[in-house]
Order: C-alpha cells, then structure tokens, then sequence
C-alpha cells in the first residue's frame, strides 16, 4: 500500500512537472524578438558588480602576500631577513608563520567548497553573493589591524572561506545571468577579473608604493573597497533567473527577471530552454558518491576531472602567486618585486589568448601543450637551482 501511495505522488509530481514545462510552440502567437547579442545596462552593472566584488577580490587576496613578504616578517619578528640563508635561527620562525598564512587560505577555501553549493541553493545566487561580503570585510579587516601572526593568519583563514564563495558562485551568476551567446565571454570576464587583480595586487605591493613598511596596512586594507562597491550596487541587480526557475520553479518571477536583463517582454525562447532544462533534471538519474566510482561510465570522466584539477594545483602556479618575489631575489634579482609585477603582467593577455586558441585549437591539445611546457621549464628550473653556481645558472633560473 505504501508503494502505491508513494507512485501515485511520483506521478502526481510528474504530472506536475509535464504541465509546467509544456512549451508554447503551437499555441504562442507572439513574435520572438533576437535578443542573443543585446547588452542591456542592467545586465552591464550586474556584471560589473560581480566581477569587481567576487572575481577581483579572489585575485587579489591570491597575489596581496607575494611582494611584501619581506617587510611583514621584519615588522613581526624584528629581525632583518634578506636571506634565508642568513640569520636563520631568527628568521626561519616568522617566515614559517608567513608561510603558514599563505597556505592557511587553501584550509579555508577547502571547508568554504563544501558548503558554498549547498547555500548557494538554499538562498539563492545573489543573497548568498552579499552575504559573502561579511567575510571579505571581517577578514580584510582582522588583517588590516594584525600586528602579529596568529590574527593575520586568523584573517587570511576568513578569506579563504571567502574565496571559496567567489570561485564557485561569481562564474555560475555570470553565466546564468548571460545569453547562451554571451555564456562563453562571460565566463571570460570571471577569469579576466582574477588575474587582473592579481596583476593589480603585485603592482600596488611594490615598495615604491604600498608595499613598505608604512602603507603595508593599506594593502591589505584595499579589498574593503571591492568589498563596498558589491554591496552598494548587488542588492540593485537581479536573481539568476535559472534559480529562479530550476531551483525555485517561479515562473512569473523568472520572466520578469528575463524581461528586466534582456530590455523585452519576449523571452519565450529562452523560457523553452529552461522548461527543457527542467524536465532533463526530473527524469535524470541521480546518483550517489560511491556510484561515481564503481560505475564504469562515471568512473572515466571522474578522474579526468581530478586528473585535471591536480595538473593546475601541481603546475607550479602557487609558487609564482606566493613566492615569485623570493625566487627572483634568490636567483639574483635584487629588484624580485619589480620581476614579479612583470611575471604577473603576462596573466593577462595570454587569458586572452586562451581563450580565442579554445576553440580553435581544442581544449585537449591546449591542455597537452602548456602542461608539456610547464614540465619543461619545470626541469630547467630545478637543475638551475640544483645548481646555482655562477652567472649562467641565475639567468636561467630567472628566464624559467
């Protein structure tokens, strides 16, 4: 009896679900304006909005604790360290503290992942975009005031949960909010915003600017400003009219929604998409974690998946976000922040690059390149350093 009342409801629910997706194709009379290339002002400052307030403090926090290494670790501990291979019964403690508060915003990227989804769903895109910003400013803030390790540390493991939010929520807003003709740029400028303000954050930690003993804390301090321009002008945008739709099934909700970022009342079409893209996810079977593993047709593209994600965190690009400063000095450039800004530099036009070589020369065989590369001067970098006797072996050092 139990299973009957339970089949009933499933078909009552799918019943449910046909009614609301019927798409109006013979019955629709309206003409349907193309809307596929149109930029509206709305759609511009949510755009804006996000990018400066998610993807721009991501990159920032990822390169802010590269040039001024040297300057915070003598203010902490007292002690001048040029080298490590110099005063190092003093210096080794605080560049270990550093180092600590480095790696300890991965820790708070990592827990931030688990649940970032979850909220993400249970609020919606854009509550969940503002709320992040708590974070943001309470640890831009713990780290302004920091005048030892443990609440610099404390504040860079807040942001780390912030980060989490802003690489897992700010591409999905972009896209959802998008054209299906603009998904692809929009995606573009999550990334273009990251590596930006990472640029950015190198630029201004040069000692000639911030990056001193007197302004260090204005460093640190300036995420509150990406921070502030998110919550003034967040709350004036829309909700992702996907979740609106697919999480939330509001129908009248999302065509205004569409209605406001696409400057028309006809958005039938890319209601059709969404009625589609719902009946897929009600018939489709759900799996557990364990079956992405012990199901052959799961199993492949799993590991693909963690293949890939393991290339990009083992490149070595870590390195350069955090240490390339440290590296230039100890192969022989005095002026490693100056090296750095130009390293950082490149990030951006080969962002660009990238993307206009996607689609040309396919996502694989650009993966196998640069990964092929990277393993390269990988080797050259390692016999350099293995080897650093003389002036050839910094050169090359410094050109790998």
């Amino acid at each position: 009896m139990d299973s009957s009342i339970e089949s009933i409801g499933m078909e009552k629910k799918s019943t449910d679900i046909s009614n609301m997706v019927e798409l109006d194709i013979d019955g629709d009379t309206t003409p349907l304006a193309n809307t596929g290339d149109r930029v509206t002002s709305l759609l511009v400052v949510s755009t804006a909005s996000v990018v400066f307030g998610s993807s721009a403090q991501f990159g920032f926090q990822t390169g802010v604790m590269n040039s001024p290494m040297d300057v915070i670790v003598t203010i902490f501990e007292n002690t001048t360290c040029t080298s490590p291979y110099e005063e190092h019964s003093r210096c080794s403690s605080g560049q270990n503290l550093y180092a600590l508060a480095i790696a300890i915003y991965a820790v708070g990227g990592l827990i931030g992942a688990f649940v970032c989804g979850k909220i993400a769903d249970t609020l919606g895109r854009k509550p969940t975009l503002l709320l992040n910003n708590i974070l943001a400013v309470a640890g831009s803030v713990m780290m302004l005031i920091s005048s030892s390790f443990p609440l610099l540390i404390a504040g860079r493991f807040v942001l780390g949960l912030n980060g989490s939010v802003n690489t897992g929520l700010a591409p999905m807003y972009l896209t959802e909010i998008a054209t299906v003709r603009l998904r692809g740029l929009f995606g573009t400028l999550n990334q273009l915003g990251i590596v930006t303000f990472i640029f950015l954050s190198q630029l201004l930690g040069l000692p000639q600017l911030l990056g001193n003993k007197h302004l260090w804390r204005l460093l640190f301090g300036f995420p509150l400003v990406l921070a502030t321009v998110q919550l003034l002008t967040l709350p004036f945008c829309p909700e992702s009219p996907r979740y609106l739709f697919l999480q939330k099934q509001t129908e009248r909700a999302t065509i205004r929604v569409l209605q406001r970022l696409r400057g028309t009342e006809f958005v039938q079409t890319e209601m059709d998409e969404l009625k589609l893209e719902l009946q897929r996810e009600v018939m489709a079977h759900r799996v557990s974690y364990i079956q992405l593993f012990t199901d052959r047709t799961l199993r492949r593209p799993v590991i693909v998946c963690v293949g890939l994600q393991l290339a990009q965190q083992l490149s070595g690009i870590g390195g350069v976000f955090y240490y390339s400063t440290k590296i230039f000095k100890e192969a022989g450039f005095s002026l490693g922040e100056a090296a750095t800004v130009v390293t950082s530099s490149i990030l951006i036009p080969m962002t660009l690059v990238a993307v206009w070589l996607m689609d040309r020369s396919g996502r694989r065989t650009l993966m196998l390149y640069g990964l092929g590369g990277m393993m390269l001067f990988h080797i050259c970098l390692s016999i350099a350093f293995c080897f650093q006797v003389g002036f050839y072996a910094d050169e090359v050092a410094s050109l790998c």
